[in-house]
């Protein structure tokens, strides 16, 4: 796996960011970023890994397609909830916003974020009914 498979798959899969991507493959993030860099080599051991993370973020992503909720709750992100999202979750709290964003554009599913109240009704059907 070239340098630019390694961050390009990483991206896709919502591990672009350096501390994320050290978490999931349990690196440094200094080899992260030489590897990114095309300055390291990407082991045979760790290209499995980003295979079998860009494998669960297409799972979860068809998953969370199929079902098309019509709404999500995300974490809004700052590095509170970033570890919220990985001690509750596995994942990075972007993973959960790039898949929130996908049944988004295909369903129009509705994405708030975690700690905001339930509203008694939804403000935005008023407003797409002209009221």
């Amino acid at each position: 796996m070239s340098g630019a498979e390694f961050r390009s798959i990483l991206e896709a899969c919502a591990h672009g960011d350096d501390t994320d991507a050290a978490r999931a493959l349990s690196l440094s993030r200094a080899m992260i970023q030489k590897m990114k860099a095309g300055a390291a080599p990407v082991s045979p051991a760790t290209a499995d890994k980003v295979r079998a993370l860009q494998d669960a973020y297409a799972d979860a992503r068809d998953a969370a397609l199929t079902a098309a909720p019509a709404r999500i709750e995300v974490w809004r992100g700052g590095q509170a909830d970033n570890d919220a999202s990985w001690d509750a979750t596995g994942r990075p709290a972007r993973w959960h916003r790039m898949i929130a964003a996908e049944c988004h554009q295909e369903h129009g599913t509705r994405i708030v974020y975690i700690d905001e109240p339930s509203p008694v009704h939804d403000p935005m059907e008023l407003l797409e009914q002209g009221t």
